[in-house]
């Protein structure tokens, strides 16, 4: 089975080193969308994050994006 790592983004980079091996790339965006609903809960309004999710070879192969902002003058 492949490996994919998941490495986020949210201000500080954390880098995965680890990986799971999972069966294949739609795997993988299936474990992306979990992780990704696991983290949006931390989102405050005016924050950022991103997970990129790269192959076994540190290629990368899609990038999730969730960005926050105010819309009035706070």
């Amino acid at each position: 089975m492949p490996r994919y790592y998941f490495d986020i983004e949210n201000g500080q980079p954390y880098r995965d080193e680890i990986g799971e091996d999972l069966r294949d790339d739609r795997a993988a965006w299936s474990a992306a969308l979990r992780l990704s609903r696991d983290i949006e809960g931390r989102l405050a309004p005016g924050g950022s994050w991103r997970l990129q999710v790269s192959n076994q070879h540190q290629t990368p192969l899609f990038r999730i994006e969730i960005r926050s902002e105010w819309l009035d003058a706070r």
